[in-house]
């Protein structure tokens, strides 16, 4: 069975729909900026880690995206 990634889960989703849902849900400001990188603008754990603004490990981006997916893609 393949692996489908949340990149391949918003497929066809409009970001407005995607924003909404992080906007609304999460209250998080640093999660909602992860999860709008890596949803959004397709950017990888590694890409968003490495941004200086967020102080983030691709761990930690892992984690957020575990963490908040189940909910997120709930209300899409």
């Amino acid at each position: 069975m393949d692996k489908i990634g949340y990149k391949d889960m918003v497929i066809g989703i409009s970001n407005a729909r995607i924003e909404k849902a992080i906007n609304e849900y999460v209250h998080n400001p640093r999660d909602r900026k992860v999860l709008k990188l890596c949803l959004m603008h397709g950017l990888s754990y590694t890409s968003i880690a490495g941004r200086t603004d967020l102080n983030v490990s691709s761990r930690t981006v892992q984690t957020i995206m575990h963490r908040w997916m189940p909910i997120i893609k709930e209300h899409f």
